[in-house]
């Protein structure tokens, strides 16, 4: 209750503008951030309306009805747990084109926070975890990964270019799935895909038809 109030409604989940109630929350435990110019240093980023404290520190990892709310696990982008794991890291969220090695580099050299990448994560991202983060959590095991990748495309500029790699997902074998991966695609093309185009129940021949049909309607 020191961060929100929660019995009172907050901002829309899965993407909405964060409450300025809540960034002044996290600034009253750290008050030196009060100073943009101080939290900007820290952050390594503008602190504006694209990027804040909870981005960084309680990424949209947490799958809700419609979309992916914040992790109330306050934690922070070196923590071993999470980036030595190759599970959704805060920094790859946003940078889907970077990799692994990247992040680690750059948590080094920006905060000297120093990681160790597990060995067992170079058949997916690479020798030297140089494959971007984002198409290789798209192909990861875990369809759990898999559907956070989506919804992380579907809040990126980097969305649209992601369209035909997400369709090949509605072919995927569990409909909770799929219907992540429908979401995504509906966020990023701004409008309902109905029901004519893709079954999400439909049997697997007549969503195989409509995936196909739809990559090929799909913008460019």
């Amino acid at each position: 209750i020191d961060c929100h109030d929660p019995h009172q409604a907050g901002p829309p989940a899965g993407g909405g503008p964060d409450d300025p109630n809540h960034l002044r929350a996290c600034v009253g435990c750290h008050p030196l951030y009060q100073d943009p110019k101080a939290a900007a240093r820290h952050a390594g980023h503008p602190v504006d309306a694209k990027v804040s404290c909870l981005d960084c520190h309680m990424p949209r990892i947490v799958q809700g009805f419609t979309g992916y709310n914040r992790s109330h696990r306050i934690s922070s982008p070196s923590e071993p747990e999470i980036l030595a794991t190759g599970m959704p890291n805060a920094c790859n969220l946003c940078h889907l084109e970077k990799s692994l090695a990247w992040t680690r580099n750059t948590l080094e050299s920006g905060w000297g926070a120093h990681v160790e990448l597990a060995p067992s994560l170079t058949p997916l991202f690479g020798a030297d975890y140089e494959r971007p983060a984002g198409p290789a959590w798209l192909r990861h095991p875990s369809s759990m990964v898999r559907t956070v990748a989506a919804g992380a495309y579907a809040r990126s500029s980097q969305g649209p270019a992601s369209l035909p790699e997400l369709a090949g997902h509605l072919e995927e074998p569990n409909a909770y799935v799929r219907m992540r991966f429908l979401l995504a695609m509906e966020r990023i093309l701004g409008r309902r895909i109905s029901d004519e185009e893709y079954s999400l129940t439909g049997d697997r021949a007549l969503r195989r038809a409509q995936t196909r049909d739809l990559r090929g309607r799909l913008p460019t």
